[in-house]
């Protein structure tokens, strides 16, 4: 898919994924491809329009929940996910996932880097509509000085 931001951005997004269920088991994986194409910056204006596009794309790639951490000057992410569920009983299961995020793309390389995400999940189902579930994780970044993962961690 691509879509042009306001400033003349053009931003290219892909995602494939799967599934394979036997029996009790559960396997599933996916991968993520977000790719921000900056127009050449030939003029104060098009600096700016370009400025206002990364704010933007910021926004959707900023933060916890939106990929692991702050985008910085990068304009490429990535993101691989495999996992593994298993129906113990007909109201508990049991799950575990990683994800593999990469960005890329800063000039300055201060924003290129990876993180890990681990999750381990015990689910358990009272009926239909109601269930409750504990989880553990651990998240783990590496690469440039600008990467974490909100201004405040």
């Amino acid at each position: 898919m691509r879509t042009t931001l306001p400033g003349g951005t053009d931003v290219d997004a892909y995602t494939l994924g799967g599934s394979y269920r036997t029996g009790p088991w559960y396997f599933n994986t996916g991968y993520g491809l977000n790719k921000a194409k900056y127009a050449s910056v030939t003029s104060p204006i098009q600096g700016f329009r370009n400025t206002v596009d990364r704010a933007i794309l910021g926004q959707f790639w900023a933060g916890q929940s939106n990929g692991g951490f702050q985008p910085g000057d990068a304009d490429k992410r990535q993101l691989f996910k495999v996992g593994v569920g298993y129906q113990l009983t007909p109201q508990l299961n049991l799950g575990a996932h990683y994800f593999r995020g990469k960005q890329s793309g800063s000039a300055s390389g201060a924003s290129n880097g990876n993180v890990n995400f681990y999750v381990a999940v015990v689910d358990y189902a009272f009926s239909k509509r109601t269930d409750a579930y504990f989880g553990v994780d651990r998240t783990s970044i590496s690469g440039g000085g600008a990467l974490v993962l909100d201004a405040v961690s």
